[in-house]
């Protein structure tokens, strides 16, 4: 049996974790994903890129939800 645990981040572990990535890659997440989609930045960041698009769309939706 499979059993899936799901509970949504608050906000600043959200905050945390875009800083932390921020940090690692040196740049801010506009400058990565305009590297990223030029296609010169290193594609084995995909996985990187991904989660990280993903903290961004929640944090944004934190935001414009007011929660």
């Amino acid at each position: 049996m499979l059993v899936r645990i799901l509970r949504r981040a608050t906000l600043d572990e959200v905050q945390k974790r875009i800083k932390d990535y921020e940090i690692e890659q040196g740049m801010s997440f506009d400058r990565f994903e305009e590297l990223f989609l030029q296609k010169k930045a290193n594609r084995r960041l995909q996985g990187v890129y991904s989660e990280l698009t993903s903290l961004i769309h929640a944090y944004r939706a934190y935001v414009e939800g007011g929660k």
